[in-house]
């Protein structure tokens, strides 16, 4: 999170993953050979007095070897992000 004036701007993408950091194994990269999913789903309450500016637009992407969505969304005072990355289906 970041003030910049009278804003506080949250990129809850980068969030959502820091619980997936480790930081014992920083040169490997993760081989996947089968059909995967990997989710998140975030939930901000905001303080008293605080409201949304602007939400980014919904990403949305389809490959062979995969697909991913994500939204950012208000409820209430509830700042809600989740995103999707759906693996390729079993051959």
């Amino acid at each position: 999170m970041q003030e910049r004036g009278a804003l506080l701007l949250v990129r809850l993408r980068v969030w959502a993953n820091w619980r997936r950091m480790d930081r014992t194994n920083r040169a490997t990269t993760p081989t996947i050979f089968g059909p995967f999913l990997d989710t998140d789903q975030v939930e901000i309450a905001l303080p008293d007095g605080f409201k949304v500016d602007e939400l980014p637009e919904p990403a949305k992407a389809a490959y062979p070897f995969g697909q991913y969505t994500s939204k950012t969304e208000i409820a209430g005072n509830l700042l809600k992000y989740s995103r999707e990355y759906r693996g390729p289906p079993p051959r």
